[in-house]
């Protein structure tokens, strides 16, 4: 599944790794990106593709709790 920007894999300011929401630097609301993973996280994709990063293979519900841990950066 192709998210684009919802999120990233690789942080573009730190170079942090790993499902997380684009910086606060990148996205004009970083609580409506917090917000729009609940409607990606009931869905069945094993591969996310993302703008910035290499893909993730272990799912989008992992995905999305690796991000909200993570949270605004």
């Amino acid at each position: 599944m192709v998210v684009g920007d919802e999120l990233c894999t690789l942080h573009a300011l730190t170079g942090a790794r790993g499902p997380q929401l684009m910086p606060r630097a990148f996205n004009l609301s970083s609580a409506k990106c917090l917000d729009s993973l609940t409607r990606l996280e009931g869905l069945d994709a094993k591969v996310l593709a993302f703008g910035h990063g290499e893909p993730w293979r272990e799912g989008v519900a992992a995905a999305v709790e690796r991000a909200r841990a993570r949270g605004p950066t």
